[in-house]
C-alpha cells in the first residue's frame, strides 16, 4: 500500500488529471473515506492550531486568540468548510452536466487535502527555517490548491476544461461570498 501511496502522490504532484483518475480507481467505502476526510480535516486543524500558536498577538489582542483560535474552533471550521467544499463541487458538478457521484467526489477532494497537506507541511517547514520566502511559498502553493482542484474537478465530473472549472469555481465562491455578507450585514 506505501509504494501505491508514493506512486499517486507522485502523480498527483506531476499531472494532477493523473492523481485525480489514479485514486478514483481505488475502491472504497463510504465510511472508510469519510474516516479518511475527518483524518484529512482533524490534521489540518492540528497545523493550523500550531501555527497559529506561534504567533504574536500581542498583549490587547491575545484574549481574541484565545477565544477564536482555540482547537475546537479550528477543527469545527475545518470541517465546515470541507464539507461546503464537498457538498457545492458535487452540486454544482451536477448542475453543468458533469457524471461524478458524491463519493468520487469525497474520494477525490480528500486525497487532494492529503496531498495539500504534505505541501503545507513542506511550505511550514522551510518557512521556519528561511522565514522571508515563507510568503512566496504560501503564494505558490495556493496556486498550486486552486491547479489541483480545478482539475481534480475535471477528473470527477468528466469535464473537458480545467480553465472553464476555475471560471466557474470563481462565479460560485463570489456568489457565495456576496450572499453571506448580505445575510450577515442584515443582522
Amino acid at each position: 500500500m506505501i509504494p501505491l501511496i508514493k506512486e499517486l502522490i507522485l502523480l498527483t504532484l506531476k499531472s494532477p488529471k493523473g492523481g485525480a483518475a489514479g485514486v478514483l480507481q481505488i475502491k472504497l467505502h463510504l465510511v472508510e473515506v469519510v474516516m479518511l476526510a475527518l483524518l484529512m480535516c482533524i490534521s489540518f486543524s492540528i497545523l493550523t492550531y500550531f501555527q497559529v500558536s506561534l504567533m504574536n498577538f500581542g498583549p490587547d489582542t491575545e484574549a481574541l486568540r484565545v477565544q477564536v483560535f482555540n482547537p475546537l474552533n479550528i477543527a469545527f471550521f475545518n470541517i465546515t468548510s470541507f464539507v461546503i467544499l464537498v457538498g457545492v463541487t458535487q452540486i454544482a458538478g451536477n448542475v453543468f452536466g458533469g457524471e461524478g457521484n458524491i463519493l468520487q467526489t469525497l474520494q477525490a477532494l480528500t486525497w487532494m487535502q492529503f496531498v495539500a497537506f504534505g505541501v503545507q507541511l513542506v511550505v511550514y517547514a522551510l518557512g521556519l527555517g528561511i522565514p522571508f520566502i515563507a510568503p512566496i511559498l504560501s503564494t505558490v502553493a495556493f496556486i498550486y490548491y486552486i491547479v489541483l482542484y480545478c482539475n481534480f474537478v475535471v477528473v470527477i465530473h468528466n469535464f473537458k476544461s480545467a480553465f472553464k472549472v476555475f471560471l466557474s469555481a470563481l462565479l460560485i465562491f463570489t456568489t457565495f461570498i456576496l450572499v453571506i455578507s448580505t445575510i450577515l450585514g442584515g443582522f
